[in-house]
């Protein structure tokens, strides 16, 4: 890679970044929450802290439930991981994320050194518009 294309992928995830902390961001403080995220009945998320000081979303004006968006707060805990990892592709997070993708099982090598990341089922049934039941395990 030349320069100008290292200075192209860099603002590419400077950008992305950017874009998914406005995604994650709380529509009171405008901050990614740290810790519970709350929802109101539309779904729209909301920090704990601005959760104690509104009464209705501000978004739908709709009223929260007790619900927490566990998904979101998951995400939310690793995106500085990420955001390290592609910000900064030699930071030694990098190293210990590859240390540990050797080690899971639904990988091979291949004979001429490359790996091969194997999809689950369940992707492959996906993208073919296939579903399996769980229960009963028919198509």
């Amino acid at each position: 890679m030349n320069n100008n294309e290292i200075d192209v992928m860099t603002e590419l995830r400077a950008y992305w970044c950017h874009e998914l902390e406005e995604l994650m961001e709380c529509p009171v403080c405008l901050d990614v929450p740290q810790g519970s995220i709350y929802q109101c009945i539309e779904g729209h998320d909301i920090c704990q802290y601005c959760k104690k000081i509104v009464d209705m979303c501000p978004i739908c004006k709709k009223p929260f439930n007790e619900g927490r968006n566990y998904t979101v707060e998951k995400i939310i805990a690793k995106f500085q991981d990420i955001k390290l990892s592609l910000m900064e592709p030699e930071n030694d997070i990098n190293k210990y994320t590859i240390q540990l993708k050797k080690s899971v099982g639904t990988q091979t090598t291949e004979p001429g050194g490359g790996v091969i990341i194997r999809r689950s089922s369940r992707v492959a049934l996906r993208e073919k518009g296939e579903t399996r039941s769980t229960t009963s395990g028919e198509k």
